[in-house]
């Protein structure tokens, strides 16, 4: 997105109208100290002024310039810049094209796309490109082999994270990871390009009686990783800025001097060039507390922001163990546990381009943390069971299951509320819910003799205004966040026949006519297409109707055992079958690709095992 469409300061808290009161009346208070201090100070000459919004005339600064800019003169210089970029992306030279229509075609419509997409409402139509494509061929999928160490059990989740500064893979390509996690504890970060591990993060011991009575409990602790089965996973896209301290009025026999030059500081991203004052960003109320009391009692002068660039990308677990994990991408490093929740974490989301986290949990909560600054933020109530799936978009907003309460919510952050969506059904499976909205042309008799309710298990968002939801009865529905209703649901949407609890018996086994579980669901953001995933040995792919009123089936891509995780991503094509001077050769266009965690059991239980499939990752080559 480009810096014409991005506010001062996005990240920006936001608060409510009386914390907004508080925060106010509390700056008054501070600003009011603050000049009955400076009155009393003496003008001996031995101290700076306090004031950082003005350099000394003649400092050499390069942000003179931008100090003095007004914010009218900003947004000139920022969309004079917009279009002279837009002129060069379009190859038009000045001379070459009339004006006149270069701004009507390109620049008009490149204005609408990234407007639209900079309010999250921008969407692509792409389902139509897969509907002739030949899934069955074997070449479209990669298997990354865990052997016997690595993941011992079912694949719970994948998540996928490219950093947007690194070295460069093989083949002078950007570096692509792909994480997954599994019932073992063990978490595993896989190189995309050769399909090998990179990194693995093994499972410690379960704190139980007698691992405690064997071991100490201090020494299970130290343990940096999970002691229970993983569920989730989910990586950031936020880079994290050090800051440099250049300048600083102390005598050079002040400790806190030598304390501050030794130690870099990480601070959130506040939109600054790579060598900007700290006045210049206006982002002084995004640092930490820290930094703030630092510059008022260190007399700082001058701040530079280094590393700019989003370098830096955070990896969240949570598993039955009730932590969240906190992982760097770049150097695998353990960052920060989280150890609020009451029970298992059963879903992670990030905000889109933020360092925002969304968990939820069995505990019936939805958290709120901010990974920046490493803290928590506030805790959401609402649903009646445990929660089983979260997701999350641009905005500060985000949707959750709850599971057998068989709603699907809306949480407004900023607005603090929540809407619900009801999911419809009753207790029993095998009967239908009356107040679910069924538009697949089934009768009311046959809607009856199907399921509709049951747990509402998985969830994922298409765009702001839309999402689907799935539950163990094989119903996949279409909603909207302005209607109560569903406004299409699919019953058996992976068909009958998989394995199912049979009426009138005391085990699981085939039902024939039992619907298969929705175990995951996964959407390509802003478009038309989605997948879900089952265990009845195909990942299907899904199309949305023009309007966003009902969905048809595009695709079916064969995969063996239980599909617990889907996530797509955009990359260049591996052909295992080229050389290396072949390859860097071979164009590096993106291409849409879908990582599929597979498993032999469902991902919250062991209600079954299907012992033909094999625990691991998958990589899906769509384009």
């Amino acid at each position: 997105m480009d810096e014409f469409f991005v506010t001062d300061d996005p990240d920006a808290p936001r608060l409510s109208q009386k914390k907004r009161k508080r925060a106010q009346l509390a700056a008054k208070q501070q600003v009011a100290k603050r000049k009955k201090g400076s009155d009393d100070e003496s003008d001996d000459g031995a101290i700076d002024d306090l004031d950082l919004s003005h350099h000394r005339k003649g400092d050499g600064s390069d942000s003179d310039a931008s100090d003095q800019e007004t914010a009218a003169e900003k947004r000139l210089r920022l969309a004079k810049r917009y279009i002279a970029k837009v002129r060069e992306e379009a190859g038009a030279e000045e001379g070459e094209v009339d004006a006149a229509d270069l701004d009507r075609d390109i620049i008009a419509q490149r204005l609408k796309n990234d407007a639209l997409e900079a309010q999250g409402r921008l969407s692509f139509t792409i389902a139509e490109k897969y509907a002739n494509v030949n899934f069955a061929d074997p070449s479209r999928i990669r298997l990354f082999k865990s052997g016997k160490k690595l993941h011992t059990l079912s694949v719970t989740a994948v998540a996928v994270a490219i950093p947007a500064k690194e070295k460069l893979a093989p083949h002078g390509s950007k570096p692509i990871y792909v994480y997954s996690a599994s019932k073992d504890a063990g978490v595993v970060k896989w190189d995309y390009w050769t399909g090998k591990k990179v990194h693995f993060v093994p499972g410690g011991l379960k704190l139980t009686k007698k691992i405690s009575k064997a071991y100490s409990t201090k020494l299970i602790s130290q343990h940096k990783g999970h002691r229970d089965e993983v569920l989730c996973l989910a990586a950031s896209t936020d880079g994290q800025f050090v800051v440099s301290i250049v300048s600083l009025n102390l005598h050079q026999s002040d400790p806190l001097l030598r304390k501050v030059e030794r130690t870099p500081v990480v601070i959130p991203s506040v939109g600054c060039s790579s060598t900007s004052s700290i006045t210049s960003c206006n982002a002084m109320q995004s640092f930490p507390t820290s930094i703030r009391a630092l510059s008022l009692d260190c007399h700082i002068s001058r701040l530079i922001i280094q590393n700019c660039a989003a370098t830096h990308i955070a990896l969240a677990t949570g598993g039955k163990d009730k932590l969240i994990n906190i992982w760097s991408v770049k150097d695998d490093s353990h960052i920060a546990t989280f150890s609020q929740h009451r029970d298992s974490v059963t879903g992670l989301a990030f905000r889109l381009n933020h360092n925002q986290l969304y968990s939820a949990s069995s505990d019936r909560t939805i958290k709120l943390w901010n990974i920046d600054l490493l803290s928590y933020v506030e805790t959401l109530y609402g649903h009646q069971d445990a929660i089983t799936n979260i997701d999350a978009l641009a905005r500060e907003r985000c949707v959750s299951t709850g599971s057998r309460d068989r709603t699907c919510r809306l949480w407004k952050i900023v607005e603090e509320s929540q809407l619900i969506f009801r999911g419809g059904g009753t207790v029993s499976s095998f009967a239908a819910g009356e107040d679910l909205v069924v538009m697949d042309g089934l009768r009311k008799t046959e809607k009856q003799a199907t399921q509709a309710g049951g747990s509402l298990d998985a969830i994922a968002m298409l765009d702001e205004e839309h999402f689907v939801s799935g539950s163990d009865t094989g119903a996949i529905s279409l909603w909207n966040v302005n209607r109560k209703k569903p406004l299409f649901t699919k019953l058996r949407a992976h068909g009958p026949g998989s394995r199912a609890f049979l009426p009138g018996s005391d085990a699981f086994g085939i039902g024939e006519g039992a619907p298969a579980w929705i175990t995951c669901l996964a959407t390509v953001r802003y478009s038309d297409m989605f997948a879900s995933g089952s265990g009845d040995g195909w990942i299907r792919l899904w199309k949305v109707g023009d309007g966003k009123k009902k969905f048809s089936l595009l695709a079916c891509i064969p995969m063996t055992g239980f599909v617990n995780s889907l996530s797509f991503f955009e990359a260049p094509v591996v052909d295992t079958t080229m050389t290396s001077d072949q390859a860097s050769k071979a164009s590096r266009k993106d291409v849409l690709h879908l990582a599929v965690g597979v498993g032999q059991e469902h991902r919250l239980g062991r209600w079954w095992r299907d012992k033909t499939a094999k625990n691991g990752v998958a990589i899906v080559t769509l384009g």
